[in-house]
């Protein structure tokens, strides 16, 4: 089964995959036919067979069309229209499939195809359309127009091979531990809610506009033929680098993390500004780094209420961190040589410390 399609000219798609024809004398009238029922692609009513006589590229191919019934299309050919050496593919000049109503993925009358999209199609949820996702469901591209909105609901997940990108005042939720596991990249120039969802990511996170979680949400980094770039602000509650390929790096934006940064494989580095936040309700940690590496300045927040006055604990989130880091940062001891004011008379404001540990 082909798993890919390059572009044809005029426009449309194709099979990634063809067929040359090997044939002695004239053959007469030929009949092809395809079983898309696992690999089809685009609007059933316009598929063509592409012939190609010359070097296999078919932006100037012959265009035939055929029908299509129960998953199969057939093309049927006059004497000479095929010749020996000639090559052959399935196109469709309709290859992007779009919504056409408000409705489950899983209903076909919520597409102009009249079918249920999958992995090799290039999907749009057009303008005003809400295609909610409550079983689970592919597509190679996902594109959401202004004002389109995409919910994953029930513990589905919706794999995408390629990209996804929310256009300006778009919408999209994962609803009920839901997911989204996408192979490309994520562009969101609109609104997302992954509320408690798990998003993973192959490719690059492009967000432009609001992006908003629930306590138990996670976005995880899981590259592996590639470095993966992070851009504009975003919020994360879990964030996870599973990288094995060259990386992630923190390009641009400020990046406040609210429950746990945990780094198991890949070098990540920081071009950015990366907070672990501290709150009245949580403070983040970075769990252990495994196989992974960190590169540059993080921020590393601890919230103190303004109650009473009394000794509290404070530890360092790095190693090798001395009491002079602390006040360089702001942090005013007394009362001890070495101090900001080791004279102060109302005597050391520091109970105990130990550097070593």
């Amino acid at each position: 089964v082909p798993s890919i399609y390059a572009t044809f000219s005029p426009s449309g798609r194709m099979y990634n995959r063809f067929w040359r024809i090997t044939e002695t004398n004239e053959v007469g009238a030929l009949t092809i036919s395809f079983d898309v029922s696992s690999s089809g692609f685009g609007n059933t009513a316009t598929y063509e067979l592409l012939v190609d006589s010359d070097d296999g590229d078919f932006t100037n191919a012959t265009r035939i069309t055929g029908s299509y019934a129960s998953g199969t299309v057939t093309f049927t050919t006059t004497a000479g229209q095929i010749s020996d050496g000639d090559w052959f593919t399935l196109g469709n000049t309709d290859g992007q499939i779009i919504s056409v109503t408000s409705n489950i993925w899983g209903d076909p009358t919520t597409w102009n195809c009249n079918c249920v999209p999958g992995i090799l199609d290039d999907v749009i949820i057009d303008a005003t359309h809400l295609v909610e996702v409550a079983a689970d469901q592919s597509a190679l591209k996902l594109e959401v127009n202004s004002t389109g909105s995409l919910r994953v609901t029930g513990g589905s997940t919706l794999t995408i091979d390629s990209d996804i990108l929310f256009n300006s005042s778009s919408n999209g939720s994962l609803v009920s531990i839901s997911s989204l596991d996408i192979s490309g990249n994520f562009t969101n120039g609109g609104s997302f809610s992954a509320n408690d969802g798990v998003i993973n990511v192959a490719g690059n996170w492009i967000n432009s506009s609001t992006f908003t979680y629930s306590s138990g949400n996670e976005v995880i980094f899981d590259g592996a033929s590639s470095s993966q770039s992070i851009d504009g602000d975003t919020d994360w509650y879990n964030l996870t680098i599973n990288n094995t390929s060259t990386g992630v790096n923190f390009n641009s934006g400020t990046h406040n993390i609210e429950n746990v940064f945990d780094i198991n494989t890949g070098a990540v580095s920081n071009s950015a500004n990366v907070v672990l936040l501290s709150t009245s309700s949580s403070t983040a940690q970075m769990a252990d780094i495994n196989s992974g590496t960190y590169t540059g300045d993080i921020t590393v927040q601890r919230r103190v209420e303004a109650t009473t006055q009394g000794y509290r604990m404070f530890g360092s989130p790095v190693q090798g961190t001395s009491l002079a880091n602390w006040m360089d940062d702001g942090v005013i001891f007394s009362g001890f040589p070495g101090s900001n004011y080791p004279t102060f008379f109302g005597g050391a404001n520091a109970y105990f410390y130990n550097e070593s540990l």
